[in-house]
């Protein structure tokens, strides 16, 4: 096989296996939660827009095009500290973080 061929099929299954994933978000009512869905599992920031809450809106935006400057329009305190954990890949913005789940969410997505 050439390396080139290699490649394409690595592409492939990488297009396949993002394509199933994201099918599963189809099946969330919530349509705020089914488009957070489909913008993570496919990387789309397209589908952030569609978000009604102006904060998931802005915490959608940040991780899918990894810009760490939509988590400051965030108003609460610990998703602000949250999404800034998240896209910067900051540990410490999670210890700031005052409800201890979120914290530990928080923490095994900067990891």
């Amino acid at each position: 096989m050439t390396p080139g061929f290699v490649r394409w099929l690595a592409t492939l299954a990488a297009l396949i296996a993002t394509a199933a994933h994201a099918s599963d978000c189809y099946a969330i009512k919530d349509p705020d939660q089914r488009n957070d869905c489909l913008a993570e599992s496919t990387g789309q920031p397209s589908y952030c827009y569609s978000i009604r809450d102006p904060d998931e809106r802005s915490r959608c935006l940040a991780t899918t095009k990894g810009e760490a400057s939509r988590c400051y329009s965030i108003s609460d305190p610990d998703d602000r500290n949250a999404c800034l954990g998240e896209v910067k890949g900051e540990s410490s913005r999670c210890y700031s973080i005052r409800d201890p789940d979120q914290r530990k969410q928080c923490l095994a997505r900067t990891k």
